[in-house]
């Protein structure tokens, strides 16, 4: 399925909440030239900001947002089916990895870029993510392990 035959392929659906999270996700931008990517995230007008084709919203929420979490995951299930993206690609956090999640569970490739500031210890997403997704890079030679890959780091 290519373009020159007239079909779209799907989409990679890329994915972080706000701060450094987004910061890194728009340094790996380069990783995903010349093909079709969704961005979604926690930022108002980020797309905008970033010059980004498709960009979509989801509310913020963390493992303390009570009932906004439920909101986050309803939220989520519909981009995931909107987007129905071949990969998931996330750098963090709860909104990352309920997307890598819809993705494992959907039968699609799923990426966790675990965040650079977690030097000692991996994040709680990440620690859930390294479970979940098909692959798993950490950008601390130290986490490398089983289920975790270091590659080198996005900054």
């Amino acid at each position: 399925m290519t373009v020159s035959q007239g079909k779209i392929p799907k989409p990679i659906l890329a994915i972080s909440s706000s701060g450094g999270h987004w910061s890194q996700l728009m340094l790996l931008r380069d990783a995903f030239d010349g093909l079709p990517v969704v961005y979604v995230s926690t930022v108002p007008n980020a797309g905008e900001a970033n010059g980004l084709e498709d960009y979509r919203l989801v509310p913020e929420a963390n493992r303390n947002s009570g009932l906004r979490i439920l909101r986050l995951a309803w939220s989520t299930l519909r981009t995931f089916a909107a987007v129905n993206p071949h990969t998931v690609v996330s750098t963090g956090a709860l909104p990352g990895l309920m997307m890598v999640v819809c993705g494992r569970i959907a039968g699609r490739r799923t990426v966790w870029v675990e965040s650079i500031a977690n030097a000692e210890q991996m994040s709680m997403c990440g620690t859930i993510a390294r479970f979940v997704c098909h692959t798993c890079l950490v950008q601390w030679p130290e986490q490398q392990g089983k289920r975790t890959i270091f590659a080198g780091s996005v900054l």
